[in-house]
């Protein structure tokens, strides 16, 4: 009887938790490519439209992937390609407060600037030719190559950091540098107590 009842077909479809987890997951994912190819330009939004040439994807892409260790870095990358970076396009409209003139003097600072006209990156733009002598942005933002361009660029150059300036590698806190009385984390005692 037990042979018989392991030969016959079941009588209800039988998903693990994960099996469905996976099928919502391949939905989701044909869902927003099917929506993202009917996009225009126009529909996406100027600022996004130079780096948006990669279908959507719900894991980050080898070329990102690679940048994992250094997250300051994915960081900057990815705010230079959707214009969410330190530069004066983003402040004139998201903080008026800021000052939205490049350094160099140009009105207003913008990520086109920086990457392609800023004499204060003149000698790390070679970087950007290596995927695009004009450094045309599209190629810069919205490609393999241009992305990894644009992350040589970003490491040497300091580019798009608040000052402008690379930022000086984190060190590990060491024990031996800490203050003698404890950085002020005792609790304070009373005169008298020991």
């Amino acid at each position: 009887m037990a042979k018989r009842g392991a030969a016959m077909a079941p009588t209800r479809e039988l998903t693990s938790r994960a099996h469905a987890g996976r099928r919502s997951k391949e939905k989701l994912q044909d869902e927003w490519t099917q929506e993202w190819r009917r996009a225009t330009p126009a529909t996406r939004g100027t600022r996004f439209a130079a780096a948006d040439r990669f279908p959507p994807s719900l894991k980050p892409t080898p070329h990102f992937t690679a940048l994992t260790k250094e997250r300051e870095l994915f960081a900057r990358l990815t705010q230079c390609r959707t214009g969410h970076c330190f530069q004066g396009a983003y402040y004139k409209e998201n903080v008026p407060s800021e000052n939205i003139d490049c350094p160099c003097g140009e009105h207003p600072q913008t990520r086109e600037h920086t990457l392609r006209h800023c004499p204060r990156y003149d000698r790390y733009r070679s970087a950007l030719w290596d995927a695009s002598t004009t450094v045309d942005l599209g190629v810069i933002l919205g490609t393999r190559d241009g992305i990894v361009a644009l992350a040589k660029f970003l490491r040497t150059s300091g580019a798009f950091t608040k000052t402008g300036h690379p930022r000086a590698p984190r060190t590990t806190p060491m024990w031996e540098d800490e203050p003698e009385d404890g950085g002020g984390w005792e609790e304070d005692r009373e005169e008298g107590e020991e």
